[in-house]
């Protein structure tokens, strides 16, 4: 048996190498170098994003996390409200032309905005 079916049906712990191996997880580092694994593989490059968007897509996770097998009117109007005011802010169109101008882009906006 393989070690994520073992894992997954048998309930048995498998080794960080083994996880990284079948793709349930990203890296492995020593608890030592855990801190700047984290900032080079996630934080930095989460930096470079929209808080906007980041934030849009957090509060639509933690909406979605609650829901059960059916997501409520109520919670579905409010992520689209979220996603109308990631499309249509100015955030958005700043990843547009950064992109086509072959330039780093200078978000704005904050979590605030979407209240």
């Amino acid at each position: 048996m393989n070690k994520a079916r073992e894992m997954f049906f048998l309930g048995t712990p498998i080794t960080a190498d083994d996880a990284l191996n079948v793709g349930l997880i990203n890296h492995v580092t020593d608890s030592a170098d855990l801190d700047n694994m984290l900032e080079k593989h996630f934080l930095t490059p989460l930096r470079r994003n929209s808080v906007l968007s980041i934030s849009a897509i957090k509060r639509q996770f933690r909406i979605l996390s609650r829901a059960s097998t059916v997501i409520s009117a109520e919670n579905f109007e409010r992520i689209n409200a979220y996603r109308t005011r990631v499309y249509e802010g100015a955030d958005y169109k700043e990843g547009i032309n950064s992109f086509l101008e072959k330039r780093p882009p200078e978000y704005k906006g904050k979590a605030s905005d979407l209240d």
